[in-house]
């Protein structure tokens, strides 16, 4: 810590050549190419974000007809519910909430356009996280109990932790 003062205090030459020159000219190189973006570049960018927004939104209907197919075969149930049964509900459930961690991320990340965040997966996000995963849960813990199976699943903030900040940022009014 004290050589570090040290430099700044008395700056040498070879470390200003060596360190603080690469940086600056580093940022200012970023900024640089942000601001000089051609008309075709921007449209091009634009036009692979909205694409990468279809194939999340493709995903996510897809896992969610699944998930709802799953939740609906175990309605209809007449007797009692199998291991598979269980099986169906948890595996699809974890791949309808892995497609919404993967949408938070890219939310987050700055890769999914906020008018398009706003309009299409806030809603999802924000009904997912206050009905659908504590009533996976409930699910899973009513299946466990009818089948005299030990199991201790319980919704915990960690295991949806981008869900849980992007509800917290965006769908809390």
């Amino acid at each position: 810590m004290v050589d570090i003062i040290a430099q700044v205090s008395d700056p040498d030459p070879n470390y200003l050549k060596d360190v603080i020159l690469p940086v600056v000219m580093f940022v200012a190189g970023f900024f640089v190419s942000r601001l000089t973006m051609s008309k075709k570049d921007r449209k091009d960018h634009e036009r692979q974000m909205q694409k990468q927004v279809d194939t999340y939104q493709i995903s996510l209907n897809r896992e969610f007809n699944k998930f709802t197919d799953a939740l609906r075969e175990y309605r209809d149930l007449e007797g009692e519910p199998s291991l598979q049964d269980f099986l169906n509900i948890s595996q699809a459930g974890e791949a309808y909430f892995t497609q919404l961690k993967m949408i938070a991320d890219a939310a987050f990340a700055g890769t999914i356009p906020s008018p398009t965040r706003n309009s299409t997966f806030t809603q999802p996000i924000k009904e997912t996280y206050e009905v659908s995963i504590p009533k996976f849960y409930e699910t899973l813990d009513e299946i466990a109990k009818r089948r005299e199976t030990s199991w201790n699943g319980e919704f915990r903030r960690g295991n949806y932790e981008s869900i849980s900040s992007y509800y917290e940022k965006y769908c809390i009014e």
